[in-house]
């Protein structure tokens, strides 16, 4: 996880809380930090300040990275941004998972990251269990070419069964 703020006493704190609750949790407070953080990182979770510097606008600042950030991995949607709610709902119906404004309460935090947490690792298990059943299939596939003939063999005794027993 990813905590990007450029205000160093608020990053500290929340990156602080989210490791009490046994995150590993890397820090950046510029823009440029953030981006090589998050490409050496492969962090999936990033609590990201929308008012990032340097203009404070949505469209340079922390919006234009968070967008980047999506667009550099797409199908992962459990992004969860804070600022500006405007802003942040603009971003959540782009991809980012959810929202909090500031000033943030800690156990707001830690129950938004747990919850996109858990969607993560649901989302890793249907993807598992979808690779599984691509594999399955194809082997499933050949298995019933093989079933086939025994399919038939049962269904030709059964009917001399019923032919022998008048049943």
């Amino acid at each position: 996880m990813l905590v990007v703020d450029d205000d160093r006493g608020l990053r500290r704190a929340l990156a602080d809380v989210l490791r009490a609750e046994g995150f590993e949790v890397g820090e950046a407070g510029s823009e440029p930090e953030a981006e090589r953080a998050f490409a050496a990182s492969g962090a999936r979770l990033v609590v990201l300040d929308l008012m990032l510097p340097p203009t404070g606008a949505p469209e340079a600042g922390g919006g234009a990275l968070m967008g980047r950030m999506l667009a550099a991995r797409p199908g992962r949607r459990s992004w969860w941004c804070r600022g500006r709610e405007d802003v942040a709902l603009s971003l959540v119906r782009r991809g980012a998972y959810d929202f909090l404004g500031k000033p943030v309460d800690p156990d707001v935090l830690v129950a938004v990251v747990e919850r996109a947490a858990a969607r993560l690792a649901l989302e890793d298990r249907v993807s598992e269990l979808e690779s599984a059943l691509a594999v399955g299939a194809a082997g499933a596939a050949g298995m019933l070419g093989k079933l086939g003939g025994v399919r038939g063999g049962a269904r030709a005794h059964g009917e001399r069964r019923r032919r022998w027993c008048q049943c």
